[in-house]
C-alpha cells in the first residue's frame, strides 16, 4: 500500500474515483483543555449546509463514501506487522459516518515525497516537516482552507494561537490558512523516561545499585559490568556503550538531550534548560548535545567499553545488539531491542532488561505546554476533489470525540463508561500485563498521533483524559516484574516518578522549563537553499570528524582534532548560518511575546 502513489506516478496512470459523501454533527473540540481558545462551548458544524450535503467538485450520489488518502512523511505503515490496528479501524468507521470518507493511511520518506512533488499530484492530505512547507506553498501544491472553515469549527477554535501562527509563518506571506499542527495542550509524563543513562538492570542490581551522579560515575559502573560480563551466554562480546550512525546525526544527538536541549536540525538545537529558549549551533557550541556525545563516547573508548561498530551501524543494528544481550547501555530507552520480551517469555520473573536511571541534573523529556502544537504540518492537496469531506475529517480530528477515538478506539471495545467516568475494560488491562507485545500493539495502539488535535493528556468533558492508557493508575496495574523491581528500589509507584521526584525537589528539570521553546520550534521556517548548503557542508565536516575524535589516541590528539574541525567549520562559513538561525529565533520570540 505504501508504494501506491509512487508506482502510479512512475507509470503515469494516476486515477481517482469521483464519489461524494455526507457529513454529520460536529463533536466538541475540548477547548477548555487547550492552551488558548477562540469561541466558546460545544462547536456545531454543518448547520448552514442543511445537514446532509453534497461535497467535492464532481460528486454523484449522496451517501457514497469518497476515497481519501492521508500521507505522513516519516511514517512507514507497510513495515508494521500490526497495521492497521483495531483502534485505527475504529477511527476509519467513525470517519465514514461523520465525514463520508474511506480513509487510507500511507507513509513516505523524503525521496518518495520528492518524486511525488516532481509529478502532478499528491495524496489528498499530506503531513510534512517544516522543510517541505515552503515547497508546497510556492509550488501551489496545497489548498488555502479559509473558505472552508465553517465545515471545521473545532479546527478553528481549538487554539487561536495555533491558527494565528500558521497564518503568519506558514502562508507564504498571504495570511491564509494552509496547514495545521497536532497535539495542542500539555505533554504527558510517560510510565518511564526514555532519555538518560540507560542500563541493563539485572547486571546493575548485581553490583548493589551503585549511586550515579554524573556520566563519569556512570561509565565507571558500566566498566564494572563489562568486566563481570565480558561475553553473552552465546559467547558474543559485550560492549559497554553504543550508538548508531545512520539517520544523519540523530545517533550523535540523542544522548546529549539529557542535558536540556530539543533538536531543530542536525546542526541546531534549542536550549530549554534554565528556561533559556536559546538556539545553539551543535557544532560550535561546546556543551551542545553533539559535543556532549562525542566527549562521552571518547571517554568510553579510552576505557575500552565503546562499541566501534557505533561508527557505522544502523539503528536496527543497535536494537539487534541490545536484543542479543551485547550492550550494557544502548543509546537511550528507545533502543532496548527485544531483550526483555524474549527473556520474559522463558522466565516471567526475569529482570534482564533495560531501565533509565534517575540522575540529578537530568532533563526529562516531558511536561511541555504546546500552544502551537508539534512540528508536523498537515495540508490539503490543491488537486483533491474532496476538500469539503476532508475539512470534516479535520473537524473530527480536532474534537474531543475524535481525540478519544484516535487514541483509544470506540466506546465498548477497549474502554467503557463506569459510574459516569471512562474506564479501560479489565480484559484489556490484563492483556497489557500478560499479552504478547504484538497482540497488545495490534489491539491498543493507534499510530495516529500526527493526526490528532489534542494531546494525550487533555482532560475531556467526560472527566477522563484523551488517552486513557496514559494514567498512573493504569501504569500501576500493568507494571512488569522489571518495572516493579525498579520501583521498589527507588520507592515509587511507577518508574517515571523516580525522575519526577528529582524535578519536584529542584534537583532535575523537565520541558516545562522551556514552554516558549516548544512554540519557537513549531514556527521555525524551512531553511533557505543557501543556508541549507552551509548546514549540509558543516554536517558533513562533523560526520567525518566524529570517528577521529571518538577514537583519538589521547586527550592531546582529541583537542588537536577538535581545533582542526572548528577551523574547518569556520572556513565553511558557519557563522552565516548561525546569524540566520539567530535572526529567526529573535523574530519568533518577539512575535510570541505579543500572543502568549
Amino acid at each position: 500500500m505504501k508504494r501506491k502513489w509512487i508506482s502510479l506516478l512512475l507509470t503515469m496512470t494516476m486515477m481517482a474515483s469521483m464519489l461524494t459523501g455526507c457529513g454529520g454533527d460536529a463533536p466538541s473540540s475540548g477547548e477548555s483543555q487547550s492552551a488558548d481558545t477562540g469561541g466558546g462551548g460545544v462547536q456545531e458544524s454543518g448547520d448552514s449546509q442543511g445537514g446532509e450535503q453534497e461535497s467535492g467538485t464532481s460528486g454523484e450520489a449522496d451517501g457514497d463514501l469518497v476515497p481519501v488518502t492521508w500521507m505522513i512523511l516519516g511514517m512507514d505503515y507497510e513495515e508494521s506487522d500490526t497495521w492497521p490496528t483495531e483502534t485505527f479501524k475504529d477511527l476509519q468507521e467513525a470517519l465514514r459516518e461523520y465525514a463520508g470518507v474511506e480513509l487510507t493511511m500511507e507513509g513516505c520518506d523524503a525521496q518518495e515525497l520528492d518524486l511525488l512533488l516532481a509529478g502532478s499530484e499528491l495524496p489528498d492530505i499530506i503531513t510534512v516537516n517544516r522543510d517541505y512547507c515552503n515547497t508546497l506553498l510556492t509550488g501551489k501544491k496545497v489548498m488555502k482552507l479559509d473558505d472552508y472553515l465553517d465545515l471545521a469549527p473545532n479546527l478553528e477554535s481549538l487554539s487561536a494561537t495555533r491558527m494565528a501562527a500558521m497564518r503568519k509563518y506558514y502562508s507564504n506571506g498571504d495570511g491564509g490558512l494552509y496547514f495545521w499542527t497536532p497535539f495542542i495542550g500539555k505533554e504527558p509524563v510517560g510510565s518511564e523516561e526514555w532519555n538518560g543513562f540507560t542500563i541493563r538492570w539485572d547486571w546493575y542490581k548485581e553490583l548493589g545499585y551503585p549511586e550515579v551522579k554524573d556520566e563519569d560515575e556512570f561509565l565507571d559502573v558500566v566498566k564494572q559490568i563489562v568486566d563481570n560480563h565480558p561475553t553473552t551466554e552465546n559467547g558474543d562480546k559485550v560492549y559497554g556503550v553504543a550508538t548508531f550512525s545512520d539517520g544523519s546525526l540523530w545517533g550523535w544527538w540523542a544522548f546529549g538531550c539529557f542535558y536540556g536541549f530539543h533538536n531543530l536540525s542536525d546542526a541546531y538545537s534549542i536550549r530549554i534548560a534554565d528556561n533559556a529558549n536559546e538556539v545553539v549551533n551543535n557544532f560550535t557550541t561546546m556543551d551542545s548535545p553533539v559535543w556532549h556525545a562525542i566527549e562521552y563516547y571518547y571517554k568510553a573508548n579510552q576505557m575500552g567499553i565503546f562499541d566501534p561498530d557505533s561508527l557505522t551501524m544502523k539503528g536496527e543494528d543497535l536494537n539487534a545488539k541490545a536484543t542479543n544481550g551485547q550492550l550494557v547501555s544502548p543509546l537511550c530507552g528507545w533502543y532496548k531491542g527485544s531483550l526483555y520480551d524474549n527473556a520474559r517469555a522463558e522466565d516471567p520473573d526475569t529482570l534482564a532488561g533495560y531501565m533509565v536511571l534517575p540522575v540529578e541534573g537530568q532533563y526529562n523529556w516531558d511536561g511541555a505546554q504546546f500552544n502551537i502544537g508539534w512540528q508536523f504540518y498537515t495540508g490539503v492537496s490543491a488537486e483533491t476533489p474532496y476538500v469539503e469531506q476532508i475539512m470534516k475529517v479535520f473537524d473530527y480530528m480536532n474534537s474531543e470525540e475524535g481525540a478519544r477515538m484516535a487514541y483509544m478506539g470506540k466506546e465498548g471495545r477497549v474502554w467503557e463508561m463506569v459510574d459516569g467516568a471512562p474506564a479501560i475494560k479489565e480484559e484489556y488491562i490484563d492483556l497489557k500485563l500478560n499479552g504478547d507485545s504484538k497482540e497488545i500493539a495490534q489491539k491498543t495502539n493507534s499510530m495516529a498521533a500526527h493526526m490528532i488535535g489534542l494531546s494525550h493528556s487533555a482532560v475531556l468533558s467526560d472527566g477522563g483524559i484523551a488517552n486513557l492508557w496514559n494514567s498512573p493508575e493504569i501504569w500501576k496495574r500493568t507494571l512488569t516484574p522489571l518495572q516493579q523491581d525498579f520501583c521498589e528500589h527507588y520507592g515509587v509507584e511507577v518508574p517515571s516518578q523516580a525522575a519526577q521526584k528529582l524535578v519536584e525537589e529542584g534537583k532535575a528539570f523537565d520541558k516545562s522549563a522551556g514552554t516558549m521553546a516548544q512554540d519557537v520550534i513549531a514556527l521555525m521556517p524551512g531553511i533557505p537553499a543557501d543556508i541549507s548548503r552551509i548546514d549540509t557542508r558543516c554536517t558533513d565536516i562533523m560526520i567525518k570528524a566524529i570517528p577521529n575524535l571518538v577514537l583519538a589516541e589521547d586527550q592531546a590528539a582529541f583537542d588537536r582534532i577538535k581545533e582542526e574541525t572548528l577551523a574547518e567549520l569556520e572556513a565553511a562559513d558557519i557563522q552565516t548560518s548561525i546569524d540566520w538561525w539567530s535572526a529567526q529565533e529573535k523574530d519568533i520570540k518577539e512575535y510570541l511575546q505579543t500572543v502568549e
